[in-house]
C-alpha cells in the first residue's frame, strides 16, 4: 500500500494545484511551492487532516515557507502525525500545541507566532524527555527528521495524548487543538511553520 500511495502522490499533488489556483486565482510561488510540498509529502502517512492557518507563513532562509501538514496514524497517541517540509537543511525545530490560534499571529523572529497567549489561552512546547518530546532536524531535502523516537516514520512527531500545559490536559474526543512548528533559521533567528488546527 505504501508504494501504490507514493505512485499516486505526484498526481494528487498536481490536481491540488490545480484546484486551489481555480478557487483562489492566481499564486504566489511561495503559496504554489507550499501548496505542493503539503500534497507530495513522502513522509506522510496518509491524506492530509486538518485546517491551516497563518497560511502560508513567511519564507524561511530557503526562500520558501515552512509546511506544516497532518495525517492520521490510528492506535498511537491520539492518533494525528505532523509533519514539517521545506525546512533550512540542518537546523533544528520541535512542535508546539495550543488552545487558539492567532492569525496572522505576532512577528517572532523572522516569522509569526500564530498560537494565541490571550484571553487566557496557552500554548506548550513539545520539548519534554519522553513521548512529549518532538526535537527534529530539518535533512537534505528539507523535511523535519524526527531525533527522539517519537515517530513511527522517523519524520515529524506522533502527537501523544497528553498535552504538555500546566495542569497536564490531555486531548479528548471533539476537541480542537491548535499546532505549529518553529525552528532555527540559517543566520541564528527564529521562524516557524503555517499552523494547523484538528479536530479530535
Amino acid at each position: 500500500m505504501a508504494l501504490s500511495y507514493r505512485l499516486i502522490l505526484p498526481a494528487f499533488a498536481a490536481l491540488s494545484a490545480l484546484a486551489l489556483a481555480s478557487h483562489r486565482g492566481a499564486y504566489s510561488s511561495a503559496e504554489t511551492a507550499g501548496n505542493q510540498a503539503f500534497a507530495a509529502n513522502p513522509h506522510n502517512l496518509g491524506v492530509n487532516v486538518g485546517t491551516t492557518f497563518c497560511d502560508p507563513m513567511d519564507p524561511n532562509s530557503t526562500g520558501l515557507p515552512t509546511v506544516l501538514s497532518g495525517t492520521l496514524n490510528p492506535g498511537v497517541g491520539s492518533g494525528l502525525h505532523l509533519d514539517a517540509t521545506q525546512g533550512p537543511v540542518g537546523q533544528f525545530g520541535y512542535f508546539r500545541i495550543g488552545t487558539a490560534m492567532s492569525d496572522p499571529g505576532v512577528m517572532v523572529g523572522q516569522g509569526h507566532m500564530c498560537l494565541s497567549i490571550f484571553g487566557g489561552n496557552v500554548y506548550g512546547r513539545y520539548t519534554v524527555p519522553g513521548i512529549l518530546n518532538s526535537i527534529g532536524r530539518f535533512d537534505a531535502n528539507g523535511d523535519l527528521a524526527n531525533l527522539a523516537g517519537t515517530s513511527t516514520s522517523g519524520f515529524g512527531f506522533d502527537v501523544p495524548v497528553e498535552v504538555p500545559i500546566s495542569g497536564d490536559p490531555s486531548i479528548q474526543a471533539g476537541a480542537t487543538w491548535y499546532f505549529q512548528l518553529i525552528h532555527r533559521e540559517n543566520g541564528g533567528t527564529w521562524n516557524y511553520s503555517n499552523g494547523l488546527a484538528y479536530t479530535f
